[in-house]
């Protein structure tokens, strides 16, 4: 209802590479887990309805490497877009 444009972005990001993402954040020792429980959060039920707004998104990133590659990815992104410098 805006005439501001909107564009849904869906990042898929792998299990592994999730996990490592994951173990960087600062408050990850309060919640230590090994990768297969790790696994089984990603694989929760819960999670499960994310994978189809793959389906509705405009824009697909995948997300192979990690945080840094991740984030020069969005950067030039919003740079094209005129939204980032």
């Amino acid at each position: 209802m805006s005439d501001v444009p909107l564009a849904l972005m869906y990042v898929y990001t792998p299990p592994d590479v999730a996990f490592e993402m994951y173990r960087m954040r600062e408050d990850y020792g309060l919640r230590d887990i090994d990768f297969d429980s790790f696994v089984d959060l990603y694989n929760a039920p819960v999670e499960g309805q994310v994978r189809y707004i793959i389906q509705d998104a405009d824009v697909i990133l995948y997300n192979w490497i990690g945080l840094v590659e991740y984030e020069k990815a969005i950067n030039e992104m919003l740079a094209k877009l005129g939204l980032r410098q």
